[in-house]
């Protein structure tokens, strides 16, 4: 198998559409003919709250390009600090929303993904970071 290069670059103003194009249905995806929902909305409305929390945090995670400058996927994550979680204020907590990688695996891009999420993490002072875990395969 021919490995496959990926460069990790954190989420700032210049990749929020990226994320976002990346997190939401595809266009042609029968679920939003199904439920009649506007595509172009909701991606501004994710692009509106990453931009939200990109102010209130400082950072949100990294994404993962290939070398033609596709989006092969990206960790994000938020602060505890306002979040709708019951977690102690005290506590410098960081909560990993979402993962979501579309590359084949053992090319250590996941890996890669979640070790600069880590570094960057570390730098900003939190301490602890818990996930958010769905049995859904949709959520």
């Amino acid at each position: 198998m021919r490995s496959l290069s990926a460069t990790i670059k954190a989420i700032d103003e210049s990749n929020l559409e990226d994320e976002a194009l990346f997190c939401v249905p595809s266009r042609e995806s029968p679920y939003i003919s199904k439920f009649k929902l506007d595509f172009e909305k909701g991606v501004k409305e994710k692009v509106e709250w990453l931009r939200q929390k990109l102010k209130e945090y400082g950072s949100l995670g990294h994404m993962a390009y290939d070398t033609d400058g596709k989006v092969l996927g990206f960790i994000e994550f938020i602060c505890s600090k306002g979040a709708p979680l019951p977690i102690e204020e005290g506590e410098t907590t960081a909560i990993i929303t979402c993962i979501d990688l579309h590359a084949p695996h053992g090319q250590g891009i996941g890996t890669n993904l979640l070790k600069a999420t880590l570094r960057q993490l570390w730098k900003i002072g939190i301490c602890q970071v818990k996930t958010l875990v769905s049995r859904s395969p949709n959520g």
